[in-house]
């Protein structure tokens, strides 16, 4: 019946510990459980086993072995108060409690009792020998060795030997990390020994006798085993120092710390850290197992945090995680001040439950093919395997062989392996990215740089652009000046013969022709002006408001005036009330010009042209607004449809029968006119029936008031024009040609004081121009007005002039070398403003513009002071006019 009572007594004082750690019925019964297979483990050993037997066999020593297992040889008591003496145990009073080991070790888990073992040995070898007791299990607290000796009057006594971690290493008779005994039998000798077993720890107790040439041999093999083990810990340690110190990734340093832990762990298991880091102090023997064990406990649970990415992968696992370390960490700092015997056990349920809780997020990681998840899961499985095998072999349920006793260093050799190559793993992950983060920044740098070389590219291609647009403009501005000016000098010339009456009549009709194809050529100059400056820059427009119907009737009746002489019918229908519209009468009158002219060149004789003029209301987007339409339709040859899409873009024309005068500029720049209206136009057309264009252009509405034309003022600032003059030396010796036929004026001077034009009934005028032709052509036009014309090539020699004669008004070309007619015009302007600062009397002087380039030259020219613009070539009547119209004012 002991065993049952040996169940209820150890149960019952297990339960009563647990009461301590808390209320909670689960916590209760889990460790209990936990606590009970550790306790009960020597018992069940005993369950299969025949109870009646209380007495052993006595263990035979002789010469053919070196090494004998004591485990069937003990005989075991429990002193559960812990008061039996020696003397008591080996009174006939207890000689019968003993009960006899059935198993080849002893295992009485976590107790409290105290242990008595009992076991004889009897020596048959040939001679007196010396053995060793050996037990492999170096974490036992107190460890007493009886000797029974007797005495002549046939009392006993006995000779007591004490080794354990409660004693200093330095005390032990035989100097070895497991606890050892030296025995002394001698020939035929039979004797009694007993231990006394107590610890804080599980209670183990693998007890060997040994030949001391056998012992030494086997701990050699032992030496070699445990020297490869902490030397692939070192070996790991070293390595992943060095990675982490290269890598920085903090998951290297937490391994590290985990070997480390380990590593001390296991020398405070084997006994080597008694033996050689602490031999003095059996303080430190028994606090470091509970430490350092402990501290694996924080370790492991950090170093999953890392290993698994926990925090990133599974915040709820992570925070678990965290509460299993800071509760190791809180045994680890309770370790170091106090030594008690419930932080074992305590710690290695812990440790059993923090490695059951982290297979499952290993499985989930493992699930999301995280690479590192297979690693820490083998190596979960490795420490769990090697302690259950510790487990199986405590319980007697496998043999005491080589492996099952060292079956925790196998599975923790395993782990850092394991742990390790996954971290190797992570590097060649960590490089694989690196390698593919670098060839994605060499990608994207590559990328940039043809970003930016094709930037470049374009920037130059938009440069060359802007440049042949430059280039283009000084074209444009060339061709035109350098066209316009000799034509102003053929057009003046013809006019000039076409006034003498002296000429026959067959030559006044060559004139005539020629006046017609300068004037063509005119036309055609300005196309090509127009449509640069609609190209160029925002068409410039003088808009009013316009009464369409009187608009449309004068255009109609020099349109049906037009086509009479083609014997074309004009047609026009007018849908009255037609809108008030707002825009440039003269660019308006071109658009519709343009279209007429085209309808009745392309209309046979005997044709129609239909003009419709109406008001349509906007639709969809434009609805609320109103619209001027003009249709004008012929029944000419028609455009083919091809060429329509095309057909307002520069220099192209619809392929006809008739072969039409131009450069195909016209519909551009109607187009452009009608779009700088705000308005649209299209076309419709049927090759053999016909062509239809319609305009439409927005109506204003009786609210609305008249706009100011939104002109784009040239800014004409040029370096050094602001700068007043100052006549050079070379400059003083600039031509002037003055006109000796009249009587001389008194200088500029002398006319401001007296505050008059002219000293004579005949204006002076100063023709300020640098082309040898225009001086003669202008100057004849001016001679037979009746002017009188003194000729300046520049304006440097105007400025010399003007000092010494006074003009009625200047005629300034504005294109010259040395100096322009802008820079002229601008220090005439500020000599004036210098003489009325003196406060005295002064006519200021009229100063027209000459000019063949028109482009924004009237703002410019408006812009340094002067009055008017004339454009080249010009009429006789128009210079006749403009100079009747200063000459007056002035």
């Amino acid at each position: 019946m002991w065993l049952a009572q040996y169940l209820v007594v150890k149960l019952n004082t297990s339960k009563l510990y647990l009461l301590r750690l808390g209320k909670a019925w689960w916590v209760q019964n889990i460790c209990f459980i936990l606590l009970a297979l550790l306790t009960v483990g020597f018992p069940i050993g005993y369950f299969f086993n025949t109870l009646a037997d209380t007495t052993s066999s006595s263990l035979t020593l002789n010469d053919t072995k070196g090494e004998y297992p004591l485990g069937t040889y003990l005989s075991i008591l429990e002193d559960k108060n812990k008061n039996l003496t020696i003397e008591e145990i080996a009174s006939d009073k207890f000689a019968a409690q003993f009960v006899v080991n059935k198993t080849s070790s002893l295992n009485f888990g976590y107790s409290k009792s105290a242990y008595w073992i009992k076991f004889s040995l009897n020596n048959k070898s040939n001679k007196e020998q010396n053995w060793l007791l050996e037990i492999d299990f170096p974490r036992l607290n107190q460890v007493d060795l009886y000797q029974a000796n007797t005495i002549k009057n046939s009392s006993t006594t006995f000779t007591k030997k004490t080794i354990g971690s409660s004693t200093p290493f330095i005390k032990r008779e035989f100097a070895h990390r497991s606890l050892v005994f030296p025995l002394v039998l001698l020939l035929e000798e039979e004797k009694v020994f007993y231990l006394r077993v107590e610890s804080f720890s599980t209670i183990s107790i693998p007890a060997m006798i040994w030949n001391p040439e056998a012992f030494q041999q086997k701990d050699q093999v032992k030496l070699l085993f445990l020297g490869t083990y902490y030397g692939i810990l070192l070996v790991l340690v070293v390595y992943n120092i060095f990675l982490y110190f290269a890598i920085g990734d903090r998951v290297f340093l937490l391994y590290v710390i985990r070997a480390m832990v380990l590593g001390m762990l296991q020398c405070s298991f084997d006994g080597f850290a008694a033996q050689y880091l602490w031999p003095q102090s059996d303080f430190l023997t028994n606090h470091s197992i509970q430490f350092f064990g402990s501290l694996f406990g924080t370790s492991v649970a950090l170093l999953a945090r890392e290993y698994l990415y926990l925090k990133e992968k599974g915040p709820l696992w992570d925070k678990i995680a965290k509460c299993f370390a800071i509760v190791f960490a809180i045994f680890a700092i309770f370790a170091i001040f106090s030594y008690n015997r419930f932080v074992p056990p305590f710690v290695n349920i812990l440790g059993l439950i923090l490695a059951v809780v982290l297979i499952v997020p290993t499985i989930i990681s493992l699930r999301k093919n995280d690479p590192s998840a297979k690693f820490f899961l083998v190596s979960i499985l490795a420490g769990l395997t090697g302690g259950i095998i510790t487990i199986m072999r405590n319980l007697d349920i496998i043999d005491n062989t080589f492996f099952a006793h060292y079956s925790l260093h196998f599975g923790s050799a395993l782990q850092v392996i394991v742990l390790s190559l996954g971290l190797a793993d992570r590097v060649r992950i960590l490089q694989k990215d690196k390698e593919q983060a670098e060839l994605t920044a060499t990608l994207k740098e590559k990328d940039s740089e043809i970003f930016r070389l094709r930037n470049a590219e374009l920037t130059e291609v938009n440069l060359k652009l802007k440049e042949l647009d430059q280039i283009k403009a000084n074209f444009t501005a060339m061709l035109v000046h350098d066209l316009k000016s000799p034509l102003a000098v053929v057009r003046a010339a013809l006019e000039l013969l076409a006034d003498d009456k002296t000429i026959n009549r067959d030559n006044q009709q060559m004139i005539s022709a020629s006046e017609h194809s300068v004037n063509k050529i005119l036309s055609l100059v300005n196309e090509v002006l127009d449509l640069y400056r609609s190209e160029s820059q925002v068409m410039e427009l003088e808009p009013k408001s316009i009464d369409v119907e009187i608009f449309m009737r004068d255009f109609t009746s020099t349109a049906r005036l037009s086509a009479l002489a083609n014997n074309i019918t004009v047609d026009v229908q007018m849908t009255l009330p037609l809108p008030e519209i707002m825009g440039d009468i003269s660019k308006l009158e071109r658009v519709f010009s343009n279209l007429i002219s085209n309808a009745i060149k392309f209309t046979t004789s005997g044709g129609k042209i239909t003009i419709e003029v109406s008001s349509v209301a906007g639709t969809g987007v434009e609805v609320g607004l109103t619209f001027l339409r003009v249709s004008i339709t012929d029944t000419g040859e028609g455009i083919v449809a091809e060429a329509i899409p095309y057909l307002f873009e520069p220099y192209r024309q619809a392929e006809s029968r008739k072969k039409a005068a131009g450069v195909g500029l016209g519909l551009a720049i109607v187009k452009r006119i009608v779009a700088s209206h705000g308005g649209n136009i299209s076309v419709r057309s049927q090759l053999g029936v016909g062509s239809c264009f319609t305009v439409m252009l927005p109506a204003i509405s009786a609210s609305e008031t008249v706009i100011s034309p939104n002109k784009k003022m040239a800014t004409f600032t040029k370096s050094g024009r602001l700068v007043p003059y100052i006549e050079t030396e070379s400059q003083k010796n600039e031509e002037v040609i003055f006109d000796n036929s009249f009587e001389t004026t008194p200088p500029l001077s002398n006319m401001l004081s007296a505050k008059v034009t002219s000293v004579s009934d005949i204006p002076i005028i100063l023709l300020v121009d640098d082309d040898n032709m225009n001086q003669l052509i202008v100057k004849r036009q001016l001679q037979q007005l009746g002017y009188k014309v003194d000729v300046a090539a520049n304006g440097v020699a105007a400025l010399r002039t003007l000092k010494n004669k006074a003009y009625s008004l200047i005629l300034m070309d504005c294109n010259m070398p040395i100096m322009d007619g802008y820079e002229a015009t601008m220090e005439i302007r500020r000599r004036e403003a210098k003489e009325r600062q003196k406060g005295t009397g002064f006519s200021r002087i009229p100063i027209i513009a000459l000019t063949a380039n028109s482009l924004d030259d009237s703002e410019n020219c408006f812009e340094v002071g002067m009055d008017d613009f004339l454009e080249k070539p010009f009429q006789m009547s128009q210079i006749k006019n403009i100079l009747e119209k200063w000459l007056i004012k002035s």
